[in-house]
């Protein structure tokens, strides 16, 4: 399967991208054991089988039919399905459902929302991820499989729009912030911290953007 850009193969990939697509999914791990897990747009499914390895039943659901076919052949025990963030259907309820740097790319995202909260059990967790705007897109969308970008805030008003309670917010590769696009040029040229800073999900920073934001929500 060919690495394009748009879904994560290990292997095929950067360094940077897998370090951080691997520990969104080793975060939303210790949330799951024991819990009916659904994994929208999972791509290949290598954050699947880390929810499965850490004791959860999954679901995993990609547009990709060739992104599918890659996960039956890589991976066992997790039901497969394809299909997208609006059209899914299931009579299952699910206790966690996993989104990661997928939001940013769905025209109709406020739809995807509110599947999101209408497939969760009561108390139901949503863990999902995007691209920060300030970092990643501070002036125009640059990403030509991005229909938006959103501040951590703007995210938070989504989610609590659509009946969600913010539980948690968190990020990944934690950074300066700068306005004066001169400044942030060298900054970002001195530094490099975009590859040098951690990719490992923690919590917000006083003084500091993360270059993905990681919110937890609760139905």
């Amino acid at each position: 399967m060919k690495f394009t850009g748009q879904q994560f193969i290990p292997g095929k990939a950067s360094f940077r991208i897998e370090q951080d697509h691997f520990e969104r999914y080793k975060f939303t791990s210790q949330f799951v054991t024991g819990k009916n897990v659904l994994d929208i747009a999972c791509g290949v499914r290598y954050g699947s089988q880390i929810l499965r390895e850490a004791g959860a039943k999954v679901d995993g659901v990609d547009i990709s039919e060739e992104a599918i076919d890659y996960a039956k052949n890589n991976y066992s025990g997790i039901n497969f399905f394809v299909s997208d963030a609006i059209n899914y259907f299931s009579d299952k309820k699910y206790d966690v459902i996993a989104s990661h740097v997928t939001i940013e790319q769905i025209k109709d995202y406020k739809t995807v929302l509110k599947n999101f909260y209408k497939w969760l059990t009561p108390g139901g967790l949503l863990i999902i991820s995007s691209p920060n705007r300030v970092i990643t897109s501070p002036y125009s969308i640059g990403h030509s499989f991005h229909a938006q970008e959103f501040t951590t805030v703007e995210f938070i008003d989504e989610l609590e729009t659509c009946g969600f309670t913010v539980a948690g917010i968190y990020g990944q590769r934690f950074q300066r912030y700068f306005k004066n696009r001169y400044l942030t040029r060298i900054y970002k040229k001195l530094f490099k911290p975009d590859n040098t800073s951690s990719p490992v999900v923690g919590e917000i920073r006083r003084g500091l953007e993360p270059r993905y934001f990681v919110i937890k929500a609760k139905k």
